[in-house]
Protein backbone atom coordinates (compact mmCIF):
# COMPACT_ATOMS: atom_id res chain seq x y z
CA UNK A 1 0.00 0.00 0.00
CA UNK A 2 1.62 3.27 -1.04
CA UNK A 3 1.03 6.93 -0.39
CA UNK A 4 -1.71 8.57 -2.38
CA UNK A 5 -0.73 11.33 -4.79
CA UNK A 6 -1.98 14.72 -3.60
CA UNK A 7 -4.59 16.54 -5.65
CA UNK A 8 -3.53 20.12 -6.30
CA UNK A 9 -6.26 22.72 -5.78
CA UNK A 10 -5.97 26.39 -6.67
CA UNK A 11 -6.90 28.82 -3.91
CA UNK A 12 -7.77 32.50 -4.08
CA UNK A 13 -5.13 34.20 -1.95
CA UNK A 14 -4.75 37.39 0.04
CA UNK A 15 -2.17 38.71 2.53
CA UNK A 16 -3.19 40.23 5.88
CA UNK A 17 -0.72 42.10 8.10
CA UNK A 18 -1.13 41.81 11.87
CA UNK A 19 0.20 44.06 14.64
CA UNK A 20 2.61 42.03 16.75
CA UNK A 21 3.99 42.14 20.29
CA UNK A 22 7.29 40.36 20.96
CA UNK A 23 8.43 39.00 24.34
CA UNK A 24 11.96 37.86 25.12
CA UNK A 25 14.20 37.18 28.11
CA UNK A 26 14.60 40.94 28.46
CA UNK A 27 10.89 41.06 29.33
CA UNK A 28 11.23 38.26 31.91
CA UNK A 29 10.60 35.18 29.76
CA UNK A 30 12.75 32.38 31.21
CA UNK A 31 13.89 30.98 27.83
CA UNK A 32 13.47 31.89 24.15
CA UNK A 33 12.98 28.20 23.26
CA UNK A 34 9.25 27.55 23.64
CA UNK A 35 7.50 24.16 23.60
CA UNK A 36 3.84 24.92 24.38
CA UNK A 37 1.41 27.79 25.09
CA UNK A 38 -2.03 27.52 26.75
CA UNK A 39 -4.47 29.75 28.65
CA UNK A 40 -6.25 28.92 31.92
CA UNK A 41 -9.79 29.85 32.95
CA UNK A 42 -8.58 33.03 34.66
CA UNK A 43 -6.95 34.34 31.49
CA UNK A 44 -3.32 33.66 32.45
CA UNK A 45 -1.07 32.55 29.61
CA UNK A 46 1.23 29.62 30.47
CA UNK A 47 4.41 29.07 28.44
CA UNK A 48 6.44 25.85 28.68
CA UNK A 49 10.07 26.37 27.69
CA UNK A 50 13.42 24.61 27.61
CA UNK A 51 14.34 26.46 30.80
CA UNK A 52 11.26 26.55 32.99
CA UNK A 53 7.53 27.25 32.98
CA UNK A 54 6.16 30.82 32.84
CA UNK A 55 2.80 32.28 33.88
CA UNK A 56 2.05 35.60 32.17
CA UNK A 57 -0.60 38.11 33.25
CA UNK A 58 0.03 40.62 30.48
CA UNK A 59 2.65 42.50 32.48
CA UNK A 60 4.83 40.07 34.43
CA UNK A 61 6.23 36.57 33.92
CA UNK A 62 6.09 34.35 37.02
CA UNK A 63 8.68 31.56 36.72
CA UNK A 64 8.64 27.90 37.77
CA UNK A 65 11.84 25.91 37.54
CA UNK A 66 14.27 23.44 39.03
CA UNK A 67 15.94 24.75 42.18
CA UNK A 68 13.34 27.40 43.07
CA UNK A 69 11.42 27.50 46.40
CA UNK A 70 8.89 24.68 46.85
CA UNK A 71 5.91 26.79 45.74
CA UNK A 72 7.51 27.36 42.32
CA UNK A 73 9.67 24.25 42.01
CA UNK A 74 9.68 21.74 39.14
CA UNK A 75 11.44 18.40 38.64
CA UNK A 76 13.31 19.65 35.59
CA UNK A 77 14.17 22.86 33.75
CA UNK A 78 13.05 21.39 30.41
CA UNK A 79 9.22 21.48 30.43
CA UNK A 80 8.15 19.49 27.37
CA UNK A 81 4.40 20.06 27.60
CA UNK A 82 1.63 21.48 29.78
CA UNK A 83 -1.93 20.13 30.10
CA UNK A 84 -4.93 21.55 31.96
CA UNK A 85 -6.46 19.16 34.47
CA UNK A 86 -9.96 17.88 33.66
CA UNK A 87 -11.27 19.77 36.71
CA UNK A 88 -9.88 23.02 35.36
CA UNK A 89 -8.26 23.78 38.72
CA UNK A 90 -4.74 22.53 38.00
CA UNK A 91 -2.15 22.59 35.27
CA UNK A 92 0.24 19.66 34.82
CA UNK A 93 3.84 20.26 33.76
CA UNK A 94 5.36 17.31 31.91
CA UNK A 95 9.10 17.57 32.46
CA UNK A 96 11.71 15.82 30.38
CA UNK A 97 13.31 14.31 33.49
CA UNK A 98 12.26 13.64 37.08
CA UNK A 99 8.48 13.55 36.90
CA UNK A 100 5.32 15.63 36.51
CA UNK A 101 4.30 18.64 38.60
CA UNK A 102 0.75 19.81 39.36
CA UNK A 103 0.21 23.54 39.90
CA UNK A 104 -2.89 24.99 41.61
CA UNK A 105 -4.28 27.65 39.26
CA UNK A 106 -5.92 29.64 42.06
CA UNK A 107 -2.88 29.96 44.34
CA UNK A 108 -0.24 29.62 41.62
CA UNK A 109 1.69 27.14 43.78
CA UNK A 110 3.20 23.76 42.91
CA UNK A 111 1.16 21.27 44.94
CA UNK A 112 1.93 17.88 43.34
CA UNK A 113 5.25 16.30 42.42
CA UNK A 114 5.11 12.73 41.13
CA UNK A 115 8.31 11.00 39.97
CA UNK A 116 8.56 8.97 36.79
CA UNK A 117 8.97 5.21 37.10
CA UNK A 118 12.57 4.32 37.95
CA UNK A 119 12.90 1.98 34.97
CA UNK A 120 12.53 4.92 32.61
CA UNK A 121 16.14 5.91 31.93
CA UNK A 122 17.58 9.36 31.36
CA UNK A 123 18.40 8.45 27.75
CA UNK A 124 14.70 8.50 26.84
CA UNK A 125 13.01 11.76 25.91
CA UNK A 126 9.50 12.95 26.71
CA UNK A 127 8.17 14.61 23.57
CA UNK A 128 4.61 15.81 24.27
CA UNK A 129 1.40 14.79 26.05
CA UNK A 130 -2.38 14.59 25.67
CA UNK A 131 -5.02 14.86 28.40
CA UNK A 132 -7.95 12.45 28.15
CA UNK A 133 -10.34 10.85 30.68
CA UNK A 134 -8.45 12.44 33.58
CA UNK A 135 -5.19 10.89 32.46
CA UNK A 136 -2.01 12.19 30.88
CA UNK A 137 -0.77 10.17 27.93
CA UNK A 138 2.89 11.05 27.51
CA UNK A 139 4.64 10.38 24.20
CA UNK A 140 8.30 9.49 24.56
CA UNK A 141 11.18 8.37 22.38
CA UNK A 142 10.65 4.82 23.73
CA UNK A 143 6.90 4.32 23.95
CA UNK A 144 3.99 5.68 25.97
CA UNK A 145 3.67 6.58 29.66
CA UNK A 146 0.29 7.02 31.36
CA UNK A 147 -0.35 9.17 34.45
CA UNK A 148 -3.62 8.98 36.39
CA UNK A 149 -4.43 12.55 37.49
CA UNK A 150 -7.04 11.43 40.05
CA UNK A 151 -4.80 8.85 41.74
CA UNK A 152 -1.65 10.95 41.25
CA UNK A 153 0.39 8.01 40.04
CA UNK A 154 1.78 6.40 36.89
CA UNK A 155 -0.03 3.25 35.81
CA UNK A 156 0.99 0.20 33.80
CA UNK A 157 -1.02 -0.79 30.76
CA UNK A 158 -0.70 -4.58 30.27
CA UNK A 159 -2.10 -4.66 26.72
CA UNK A 160 0.08 -1.83 25.53
CA UNK A 161 3.16 -3.07 27.37
CA UNK A 162 2.75 -6.43 25.64
CA UNK A 163 3.08 -4.72 22.27
CA UNK A 164 6.81 -4.75 21.60
CA UNK A 165 6.49 -2.23 18.80
CA UNK A 166 4.55 0.47 20.67
CA UNK A 167 6.55 -0.05 23.85
CA UNK A 168 9.72 0.84 21.97
CA UNK A 169 8.24 3.21 19.37
CA UNK A 170 9.55 6.76 19.01
CA UNK A 171 6.23 8.59 19.40
CA UNK A 172 6.57 12.18 18.21
CA UNK A 173 2.94 13.26 18.53
CA UNK A 174 0.04 12.17 20.76
CA UNK A 175 -3.55 13.40 20.59
CA UNK A 176 -7.16 12.23 20.93
CA UNK A 177 -9.94 12.11 18.36
CA UNK A 178 -13.58 13.17 18.93
CA UNK A 179 -14.51 9.54 19.70
CA UNK A 180 -12.06 9.41 22.62
CA UNK A 181 -9.38 7.30 20.96
CA UNK A 182 -5.68 8.05 21.16
CA UNK A 183 -3.78 9.11 18.04
CA UNK A 184 -0.10 8.17 18.22
CA UNK A 185 2.18 9.30 15.38
CA UNK A 186 5.45 7.37 15.23
CA UNK A 187 8.69 8.63 13.71
CA UNK A 188 9.43 7.13 10.26
CA UNK A 189 6.48 4.77 10.54
CA UNK A 190 2.93 6.06 10.56
CA UNK A 191 -0.08 6.61 12.82
CA UNK A 192 -1.82 4.30 15.29
CA UNK A 193 -5.38 4.74 16.57
CA UNK A 194 -5.53 3.25 20.09
CA UNK A 195 -8.54 2.54 22.29
CA UNK A 196 -7.88 4.73 25.34
CA UNK A 197 -9.65 2.30 27.71
CA UNK A 198 -8.51 -1.12 26.53
CA UNK A 199 -5.30 0.14 24.85
CA UNK A 200 -5.93 -2.13 21.87
CA UNK A 201 -4.69 -0.88 18.50
CA UNK A 202 -7.82 -0.19 16.44
CA UNK A 203 -6.28 1.05 13.22
CA UNK A 204 -2.96 1.74 11.52
CA UNK A 205 -2.25 4.43 8.98
CA UNK A 206 0.98 3.11 7.54
CA UNK A 207 2.23 1.06 4.60
CA UNK A 208 3.29 -2.11 6.44
CA UNK A 209 5.93 -3.25 8.89
CA UNK A 210 8.24 -4.38 6.10
CA UNK A 211 8.01 -1.09 4.23
CA UNK A 212 7.50 1.85 6.63
CA UNK A 213 7.17 5.45 5.51
CA UNK A 214 10.88 6.11 5.98
CA UNK A 215 12.69 9.35 6.73
CA UNK A 216 10.02 11.42 4.98
CA UNK A 217 7.67 10.97 7.97
CA UNK A 218 8.61 13.08 11.01
CA UNK A 219 5.43 14.06 12.92
CA UNK A 220 5.38 17.44 14.68
CA UNK A 221 1.75 18.38 15.33
CA UNK A 222 -1.84 17.46 14.50
CA UNK A 223 -5.51 18.40 14.76
CA UNK A 224 -9.01 17.03 14.06
CA UNK A 225 -10.80 19.23 11.56
CA UNK A 226 -13.84 18.70 9.36
CA UNK A 227 -14.04 14.93 9.84
CA UNK A 228 -10.38 14.46 8.94
CA UNK A 229 -7.19 14.41 10.97
CA UNK A 230 -4.38 16.64 9.72
CA UNK A 231 -0.84 15.76 10.78
CA UNK A 232 1.96 18.32 10.38
CA UNK A 233 5.38 16.86 9.59
CA UNK A 234 8.81 18.02 8.49
CA UNK A 235 7.69 17.54 4.90
CA UNK A 236 4.21 19.01 4.88
CA UNK A 237 0.74 17.95 6.02
CA UNK A 238 -0.71 14.42 5.86
CA UNK A 239 -4.41 13.67 6.24
CA UNK A 240 -6.59 10.67 7.00
CA UNK A 241 -10.23 9.98 7.74
CA UNK A 242 -11.47 9.55 11.31
CA UNK A 243 -14.45 7.44 10.22
CA UNK A 244 -14.66 3.85 11.41
CA UNK A 245 -13.62 1.30 8.81
CA UNK A 246 -16.61 -0.77 7.65
CA UNK A 247 -14.27 -3.70 6.99
CA UNK A 248 -13.32 -4.85 10.49
CA UNK A 249 -10.79 -7.31 9.10
CA UNK A 250 -8.74 -4.53 7.52
CA UNK A 251 -7.07 -2.47 10.26
CA UNK A 252 -4.75 -0.63 7.88
CA UNK A 253 -5.65 2.38 5.78
CA UNK A 254 -3.83 4.81 3.53
CA UNK A 255 -2.37 8.08 4.69
CA UNK A 256 -2.03 10.80 2.08
CA UNK A 257 -0.58 14.25 1.64
CA UNK A 258 -3.15 17.05 1.99
CA UNK A 259 -4.27 18.70 -1.23
CA UNK A 260 -2.86 22.08 -0.14
CA UNK A 261 0.53 20.58 0.70
CA UNK A 262 2.48 21.77 -2.36
CA UNK A 263 3.22 25.21 -0.90
CA UNK A 264 4.22 24.00 2.58
CA UNK A 265 7.54 22.98 4.08
CA UNK A 266 8.09 21.92 7.71
CA UNK A 267 4.76 22.32 9.52
CA UNK A 268 5.22 23.08 13.22
CA UNK A 269 1.67 23.80 14.36
CA UNK A 270 -1.98 23.52 13.33
CA UNK A 271 -5.03 25.08 14.94
CA UNK A 272 -8.67 25.82 14.13
CA UNK A 273 -9.07 29.49 13.27
CA UNK A 274 -12.54 31.06 13.44
CA UNK A 275 -14.30 27.65 13.39
CA UNK A 276 -14.30 26.99 9.64
CA UNK A 277 -10.65 27.74 8.92
CA UNK A 278 -7.43 25.83 9.48
CA UNK A 279 -4.33 27.79 10.51
CA UNK A 280 -1.05 26.20 9.44
CA UNK A 281 2.31 27.33 10.77
CA UNK A 282 5.14 26.67 8.36
CA UNK A 283 7.62 29.04 6.69
CA UNK A 284 4.62 31.38 6.67
CA UNK A 285 1.24 31.52 8.42
CA UNK A 286 -1.45 30.18 6.11
CA UNK A 287 -5.20 30.00 6.68
CA UNK A 288 -7.19 27.60 4.51
CA UNK A 289 -10.95 27.73 4.11
CA UNK A 290 -11.78 24.69 2.01
CA UNK A 291 -15.52 25.46 1.83
CA UNK A 292 -14.85 28.81 0.16
CA UNK A 293 -11.73 27.65 -1.68
CA UNK A 294 -9.64 30.50 -0.27
CA UNK A 295 -6.16 30.83 1.17
CA UNK A 296 -5.00 33.69 3.37
CA UNK A 297 -1.45 34.56 4.39
CA UNK A 298 -1.00 36.26 7.78
CA UNK A 299 2.17 38.26 8.05
CA UNK A 300 3.46 39.47 11.45
CA UNK A 301 4.61 43.09 11.47
CA UNK A 302 8.21 42.86 12.66
CA UNK A 303 11.48 42.83 10.76
CA UNK A 304 12.68 39.26 11.40
CA UNK A 305 9.26 37.58 11.03
CA UNK A 306 10.51 35.10 8.41
CA UNK A 307 13.31 33.85 10.66
CA UNK A 308 10.89 33.73 13.59
CA UNK A 309 8.37 31.59 11.69
CA UNK A 310 11.07 29.27 10.38
CA UNK A 311 11.91 28.52 14.03
CA UNK A 312 8.29 28.37 15.27
CA UNK A 313 7.32 25.48 17.53
CA UNK A 314 3.78 26.12 18.79
CA UNK A 315 0.77 28.42 18.70
CA UNK A 316 -2.34 29.19 20.72
CA UNK A 317 -5.49 31.17 19.93
CA UNK A 318 -6.59 32.80 23.19
CA UNK A 319 -10.09 33.68 24.39
CA UNK A 320 -9.78 37.19 22.99
CA UNK A 321 -8.89 35.99 19.51
CA UNK A 322 -5.22 36.92 19.81
CA UNK A 323 -2.76 34.47 18.27
CA UNK A 324 0.29 33.53 20.35
CA UNK A 325 3.26 31.96 18.57
CA UNK A 326 6.14 30.24 20.33
CA UNK A 327 9.49 29.98 18.59
CA UNK A 328 13.09 29.10 19.32
CA UNK A 329 13.54 32.88 19.27
CA UNK A 330 10.92 33.77 21.88
CA UNK A 331 7.22 34.58 22.09
CA UNK A 332 5.03 36.86 20.00
CA UNK A 333 1.34 37.79 19.99
CA UNK A 334 -0.61 38.81 16.90
CA UNK A 335 -3.27 41.22 18.14
CA UNK A 336 -6.97 41.14 17.51
CA UNK A 337 -7.39 44.35 19.51
CA UNK A 338 -9.47 42.66 22.20
CA UNK A 339 -8.60 42.15 25.89
CA UNK A 340 -6.81 38.87 26.65
CA UNK A 341 -7.28 38.62 30.40
CA UNK A 342 -10.47 38.28 32.38
CA UNK A 343 -10.89 40.44 35.49
CA UNK A 344 -12.02 38.27 38.38
CA UNK A 345 -12.51 38.16 42.13
CA UNK A 346 -11.20 35.31 44.25
CA UNK A 347 -14.68 34.01 44.96
CA UNK A 348 -15.27 33.50 41.21
CA UNK A 349 -12.60 30.83 41.23
CA UNK A 350 -14.13 28.78 44.02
Amino acid sequence: MGLLNPTVNLYAQETVYKNTLIYSQKDGLSSPNIHKIIQDKYGFIWIATQDGLNRFDGREFIKYNLGLPASKQLFSADVRDIVLDESGNFIWAINNNGGVNGIDLLTGNTVYSVAYNIDFTQTKWRICAAGLQNKLFIATSHGLEVFDCAQKKFIKIPTLQASEFLTKADIRWIDSDPAGNLIAAVLNWGVFIIDSKTFAIKKEYTINKQNPLGDEFWPLCGISFGGLYYLGTKKGVYQFSLKENSNKNDSKEAISLADFNTSLHEVNFLTVFEKEKLLIGSNELQIFNASKNTQQIIYPTFSNAVSWLNNATSCFLDKGGNLWIGSRQGLCMLRKNEPVFKAFKNEEAL
